[in-house]
């Protein structure tokens, strides 16, 4: 999967396009306070690649621009956690024994 696919947006752009039709409130932080990294096809809107979102993680610098999609460790929180067109594509998974 890579990200590069879509044009990165800011919230109030895209708070505008799907408020109130499509979502109530498209939140603006991730779990680390952070900004969410927006994305949207503004090309074409209507295809099959539209969306995606992506949080950075604690460390709040990307992994890279491509992903395999899969889990990952619930431990790892520097890793990006991505969704996009209604899947998540990196995400922590699976129950942390260690703890």
């Amino acid at each position: 999967f890579s990200i590069g696919l879509y044009s990165v947006v800011g919230w109030s752009e895209l708070n505008e396009a799907l408020v109130p039709r499509y979502i109530a409130k498209v939140p603006n932080r991730d779990g680390w306070n952070a900004s969410f990294d927006y994305r949207l096809a503004l090309d074409n809107p209507q295809g099959n690649h539209v969306m995606a979102i992506r949080s950075l993680g604690r460390d709040g610098v990307a992994d890279g621009s491509t992903y395999t999609s899969g889990g990952y460790s619930a431990l790892e929180f520097d890793k990006d956690i991505v969704w996009a067109d209604g899947f998540f594509v990196a995400w922590p998974a699976g129950v942390n024994d260690d703890a």
